[in-house]
């Protein structure tokens, strides 16, 4: 009896080494790397929220022999997975990161890129908020105001805090040789029903966002949203039209 006893916990044993190995292959298969421009890459990953699986992006933006990640994948987890696959699919290193918000859409791996000995930009704002929320803290805070709009540049992009719109804290990252905004979780795609998550919301300060951004970014060819397929420019009113339904519904 000890003899098969034995046996079959090494049986055991190996299917769970293999069950492991799989669910890590299918983690990894989770996120996924898209090319929109030359050197920016839309990164998705996704997480089950309100009963939904539902996919978050970012990007990934080659500066020289480097790279920029644009918000963390939704995880910890799923952020080593998307490391491994810009190693795999791209073969540059990660120098910096930059989250647009504190939600963990944004800055839910930021623990693993700090580990990894890469730099975490945010607004001051979403690191007073991270800390509080006892979510992971970026490590580098930009030279941006919390209370009016501005903008900096960082390597190649334009970092712009239009004021507080999906979230106290949201800011936008602009490309100007590509043309690429990066709306986040403040844009919406184009068959959003909704605005989504508005738990942390200011819905008058959103549509006040979103005008700046139409303005200041008239030139944008690609507008990629927190969620969904990316866009024109047309998206901005689309997400502005679903902003003024939530207020005139949260107003009655």
């Amino acid at each position: 009896m000890t003899f098969f006893r034995t046996i079959l916990v090494a049986l055991v044993a190996v299917l769970a080494c293999a069950t492991h190995a799989f669910a890590a292959d299918s983690d990894a298969s989770e996120v996924s790397l898209r090319e929109i421009a030359d050197g920016v890459w839309v990164h998705t990953s996704s997480q089950v929220w309100a009963g939904q699986r539902i996919p978050a992006n970012g990007l990934v933006v080659r500066e020289g022999d480097g790279l920029v990640l644009v918000d963390t994948a939704w995880g910890g987890p799923e952020t080593t997975a998307l490391l491994a696959r810009i190693k795999a699919e791209i073969g540059l290193p990660v120098r910096r990161a930059i989250v647009t918000h504190f939600h963990d859409d944004s800055n839910g791996g930021t623990g693993v890129l700090e580990e990894a000995g890469i730099e975490v930009w945010a607004h001051p704002l979403t690191v007073r908020r991270a800390i509080a929320a006892k979510k992971p803290v970026p490590d580098q805070i930009l030279a941006l105001p919390v209370d009016e709009a501005a903008a900096l540049s960082l390597g190649s992009a334009e970092i712009y805090y239009p004021g507080p719109s999906h979230a106290p804290d949201n800011i936008m990252v602009w490309l100007s040789g590509p043309r690429v905004l990066f709306g986040g979780c403040a844009v919406k795609a184009a068959d959003a029903k909704g605005p989504g998550n508005i738990a942390d919301a200011d819905l008058t300060g959103w549509q006040v966002a979103l005008e700046k951004l139409k303005h200041r970014y008239k030139s944008a060819r690609i507008v990629v949203p927190g969620h969904g397929d990316e866009g024109g420019l047309p998206i901005l009113d689309h997400t502005g039209h679903l902003v003024r339904a939530a207020a005139a519904k949260q107003a009655n």
